[in-house]
């Protein structure tokens, strides 16, 4: 498989954690524009882990019409843990693109969610194939008006898991970025591209060979040398056990 010219690399500048434990987070813009990281300020990765709070960061200027929200994720939990897992979600005028594991505590909570629209639009799966814990995946979010077309991406797999997706926005806009506590896991090389990102382009940011068939472990990010809270990550104290049955 030919894979496109290499995509820039976002060099993520992380500083020190926020007020109450939280990641400072920072917008880094690619020199040649073609997308923009979100890091903490110190380099290592990005820790959430709650049952509530948030962290959020402005973004000047992302696109509606077509765009692509890509990062990496290592869960505390594996599917199956019957509780309900915000991630994140990238928020604008006409515009909101999130995801979710489980749609409440007592609906479905081991099903996966992707926001398509402000107006409640929802596309959903299985989480059971997508994530297992303490296991650094690359996931993607994609979206175009003109395909009308928006899709959840596993390391560079992009069969199913996908919905229609309407946007009447201006093509470019300011949105924020927010990350969940209910996450409980650790997020690192966060970007997001103007463009519907194509699966060879998407295979090689995330490092692959070629799209998995089945969930490929990712190397640790730095900073990740046990599981949980990796040493030295900017965010939230470790979570607590759940007891919580289906």
């Amino acid at each position: 498989m030919s894979l496109p010219p290499r995509l820039p690399v976002i060099l993520c500048l992380v500083v020190a954690a926020g007020a109450h434990g939280q990641p400072a987070l920072r917008v880094v813009p690619a020199t040649d524009g073609s997308c923009v990281g979100v890091s903490a300020r110190d380099g290592k990765p990005l820790y959430f882990a709650g049952t509530s709070g948030l962290d959020a960061i402005a973004i000047p200027e992302v696109s509606g019409a077509e765009g692509t929200l890509s990062f990496f994720f290592t869960p505390d939990w594996s599917p199956g843990d019957c509780t309900t897992h915000w991630l994140l979600d990238l928020k604008g005028d006409k515009l909101l693109i999130g995801f979710r594991k489980g749609y409440s505590a007592a609906i479905s909570p081991d099903y996966c969610y992707v926001q398509t629209d402000p107006e409640g639009g929802l596309i959903g799966f299985s989480s059971e194939p997508l994530f297992r814990a303490r296991q650094r995946h690359h996931y993607a979010i994609r979206w175009s008006a003109a395909k009308n077309r928006i899709q959840f991406v596993v390391d560079g797999e992009a069969s199913g898991r996908s919905g229609k997706y309407k946007y009447d926005g201006p093509a470019r806009l300011p949105a924020t970025l927010t990350f969940y506590n209910m996450a409980c896991g650790t997020f690192d090389d966060v970007r997001v591209y103007p463009r519907y990102l194509t699966v060879p382009e998407i295979v090689q940011v995330a490092g692959l060979k070629e799209p998995a068939r089945y969930l490929q472990e990712q190397p640790p990010p730095r900073g990740a040398e046990r599981p949980g809270r990796p040493i030295g990550a900017s965010g939230t104290s470790a979570p607590t056990p759940s007891s919580a049955s289906c």
